[in-house]
């Protein structure tokens, strides 16, 4: 159950990652 809930933790950060970064400034 640990390991499903840090995996759910890494999605949630990539999620806001994205969100704070435009798609066209990270691929820069």
């Amino acid at each position: 159950m640990m390991g499903a809930l840090k995996n759910h933790r890494d999605e949630r950060v990539s999620v806001s990652v994205e969100e704070l970064v435009p798609q066209d400034h990270f691929l820069r």
